[in-house]
This record gives C-alpha cells, sequence and structure tokens, in this order.
C-alpha cells in the first residue's frame, strides 16, 4: 500500500510543481512606456492522499490524493528611472484590514465623546 499512496502523491506534487513556481510568487517583468512592472503574488497549496489495501478478495487497494492552490496577487514592483517602488494591490480586504480601518474613526469619535464630557463637567463645575 505505501508504494500506491507514494505513487499518488508524487503526481499530485508534479502536478503542484507545474503549477506554482518561483514564476508565480514573482511574475514576469512587464515592461510599459519605459516603467518595469513586476508582479507578486502570495501561495496557499494544501496537499493530502491517503489509501487502504484489503478491501476484499477482488480489491487489494484503493486510494486518492488530491492538491489545492490559492494564489492571491499582493502587489507591483515598479522600477522607474532607476528608483523601485512598491504599489499594493488591494483585493478584498480581510477581517484584520477591516479592523484595522476602523481605528482612526473609533478613535476620532472617541475623542470627540471626551470634550463632551469634559465640557460638560466644566459647565457644572461653572455654575
Amino acid at each position: 500500500m505505501a508504494k500506491e499512496v507514494q505513487e499518488l502523491l508524487g503526481i499530485s506534487m508534479e502536478k503542484v510543481r507545474e503549477m506554482v513556481s518561483a514564476d508565480t510568487v514573482i511574475g514576469t517583468p512587464l515592461v510599459i512606456d519605459g516603467v518595469t512592472l513586476i508582479p507578486v503574488s502570495r501561495i496557499t497549496c494544501g496537499l493530502l492522499g491517503g489509501g487502504a489495501d484489503q478491501l476484499s478478495k477482488n480489491a487489494t487497494f484503493a486510494g486518492g490524493s488530491g492538491a489545492g492552490i490559492h494564489v492571491v496577487p499582493l502587489a507591483f514592483l515598479v522600477v522607474r528611472n532607476g528608483q523601485v517602488s512598491v504599489q499594493p494591490i488591494k483585493s478584498n480586504p480581510d477581517a484584520y484590514d477591516a479592523v484595522i480601518s476602523l481605528i482612526p474613526g473609533t478613535v476620532d469619535k472617541l475623542v470627540d465623546v471626551i470634550n463632551d464630557i469634559t465640557a460638560a463637567h466644566r459647565e457644572k463645575k461653572e455654575q
């Protein structure tokens, strides 16, 4: 059984290697009007496999394997006039990004509430 599972996993890994390479993470540079754009992506891979033997008198092995790949574009490296900069690509924000984006507005509201409470307290003291 171990040999069969190894073969299944080997085939899956070979397919993953065909799809994912360093050129997938750091893409092929594009030159447009003297500006070089180099795409940068994040890749997540998963691979699994398993099998069983002696299922019945007629079937001595059954098994399977699978793989999944998720590629997310993150940014472009921009090379212009010898200077390099990073231009992030904002895709769908995750929960972390959503929480971070709420912080400035929340702080502003909190400051307004504190100022209102302080002003009300001063008015009471003056009366």
